[in-house]
């Protein structure tokens, strides 16, 4: 992310130093003098539409502008219509920057896989693309030990000690030794399972997802979402992307919910008491688990769900009692008897 402060100083400076006023700058960007105003105090950022304006204006590059570093350097490809090759993550960093119509294209340019992002695939699954750190070289020399214990000074024949040349790697999957005999390599590793490598794959794109989903359309949020689930993400997982999400997309989402596993309660803050009533009816909630819905349903729904419980003789917990009227904890109570 940016640091808007020291943008909003870079800007400023330039400006002196082209002998310009805030009003002039406006001018000659066509905007307001408040927007020039709010960017040198720090408390907005150009969007990208118009950094290259300013950058020409000021005779330097966008990156000169942000300061410098990878995220500026990103932002300039983006604006020059370079952005192929960023991750998701990378998008995210500078999201805040684009407009939706840049930002949608660099989201399906990541997409389609013109990136070599890790979070956008399983690339880091593939041999090739395992990360590799320099290697850890302990540069030692071991020499075999004597196995049957005789004394080297009673062997006057005995051949020189084999050497062996010992080195670690540590990569995306684990951590390697190398042992050198001679030609010979001996490999022994510890790698990491599969799943947890797909685990943490799956976690990195989702965490990326939300950094992004606020600046996406609808549009393109609703398709990564469908793109999720058809990647076998459950709804629980997308928890995190319901506030950005439209009512009919949320609506659809919690139609895939299972009230039994908690995921209806983990979307209820979001959806509406109506969808929310029609879902816990179809889904058969039990009454044991109305409690989670309970902070989110009208009283008369809640009673409605409860009496549904009653009469499938199921037992009411005392922690629904809060959220009941005086009648209907008669009610329940009469059926105790």
């Amino acid at each position: 992310m940016f640091d808007t402060v020291k943008v909003g100083r870079i800007i400023s400076q330039k400006r002196k130093e082209h002998n310009m006023t805030q009003m002039q700058l406006a001018d000659a960007l066509g905007i307001s003098f408040q927007a020039v105003s709010n960017w040198e105090r720090g408390n907005s950022m150009p969007d990208i539409s118009k950094l290259p304006e300013l950058a020409e204006l000021f005779g330097c590059s966008i990156e000169e502008l942000l300061g410098g570093g990878a995220s500026a350097g990103n932002v300039e490809k983006l604006a020059k219509g370079e952005g192929q090759g960023l991750s998701l993550g990378e998008i995210a960093e500078v999201a805040p920057v684009l407009t939706p119509e840049v930002l949608d294209e660099a989201v399906e340019s990541a997409r389609r896989g013109d990136t070599p992002s890790v979070a956008c695939g399983d690339s880091s699954l593939q041999e090739g693309a395992e990360g590799e750190s320099d290697d850890e070289d302990f540069d030692e020399d071991i020499d075999e030990e004597d196995e049957e214990g005789e004394d080297e000074e009673d062997e006057e024949d005995e051949e020189e000690p084999r050497r062996f040349h010992a080195f670690w790697k540590r990569t995306g999957r684990g951590a390697r030794a190398h042992i050198r005999d001679g030609k010979t390599v001996y490999i022994f590793g510890a790698e990491k399972s599969g799943e947890k490598r797909k685990d943490k794959a799956k976690s990195k794109r989702l965490k990326e997802l939300v950094m992004l989903a606020p600046f996406l359309s609808s549009a393109r949020l609703r398709e990564l979402v469908e793109e999720l689930r058809g990647e076998g993400y459950t709804v629980s997982e997308l928890v995190p992307l319901a506030p950005f999400l439209s009512e009919e997309d949320l609506d659809a989402l919690a139609e895939l919910a299972e009230a039994d596993g908690g995921e209806l309660a983990a979307l209820a803050p979001f959806l509406s008491q109506e969808t929310l009533k029609k879902l816990a009816e179809r889904s058969g909630v039990k009454s044991g688990q109305l409690i989670a819905l309970a902070p989110f349903l009208s009283e008369e729904a809640l009673e409605a769900l409860v009496m549904g419980a009653l009469e499938r003789g199921e037992r009411i917990p005392r922690g629904l009692y809060p959220f009941l009227s005086e009648r209907m904890i008669v009610e329940i109570l009469k059926h105790k008897k």
